[in-house]
């Protein structure tokens, strides 16, 4: 037989990889969105928050279904179908987290100081 360990250690770094793409795709164009709707006023933030609320109701295994159908069925691709599945619950927390600072005293003197 083979080594237990080492083939642990194979499929360990395989899943790994997988979940820090994913987080990190996530984790950028949610923080990316977020931000940007929060800044954004009128339409703009309206337009980006039906994007997002579009994308967290589609089903994650539709959009991955998608995304290898697009791409070819790699593991690169299933990294990419959750990050983008899960960045639009990271864009809609970032945009909720950036909003409540914008309200905050500091920011409002500071803005009432001429500071932009």
């Amino acid at each position: 037989g083979r080594d237990l360990l080492t083939q642990l250690m194979t499929g360990a770094r395989i899943a790994f990889g997988a979940g820090l793409g994913s987080v990190s795709v996530a984790a950028l164009v949610g923080v990316t969105l977020g931000v940007l709707a929060a800044f954004a006023q009128g339409w703009l933030d309206d337009t980006l928050s039906a994007f997002l609320d579009i994308l967290i109701a589609f089903p994650t295994l539709l959009l991955a279904m998608l995304v290898v159908a697009a791409r070819s069925a790699t593991l690169g691709s299933a990294v990419l179908a959750i990050g983008l599945a899960q960045s639009a619950v990271v864009a809609r927390l970032v945009r909720i987290l950036v909003k409540r600072v914008l309200t905050q005293d500091y920011i409002t003197a500071a803005r009432t100081s001429g500071t932009s």
